[in-house]
């Protein structure tokens, strides 16, 4: 699903592609995992997505390969 096309954005000194093809909730979600990992309970306050809107675009955005849930309730960015 996710095309090779992505647009950069600068975070300091380093330089991340976010794929443009994303829903509004995926990049909502996805811009709060850029930089650092985040427990789901804060990714649903911080993105003031439904929790069921997050558990399901956390899904689509896992089986793209772009994040991935560790231990604890925490999730990752697969390209930060």
């Amino acid at each position: 699903r996710i095309a090779p096309t992505a647009k950069s954005l600068l975070a300091g000194s380093k330089k991340i592609c976010v794929p443009e093809n994303l829903s509004q909730n995926e990049k909502c979600v996805y811009s709060l995992l850029l930089f650092e990992e985040i427990y789901i309970d804060s990714l649903i306050e911080n993105s003031r997505l439904l929790p069921e809107e997050v558990s399901a675009t956390l899904m689509q955005l896992e089986l793209c390969g772009l994040v991935r849930q560790m231990e604890g309730k925490m999730v990752v960015s697969t390209t930060g």
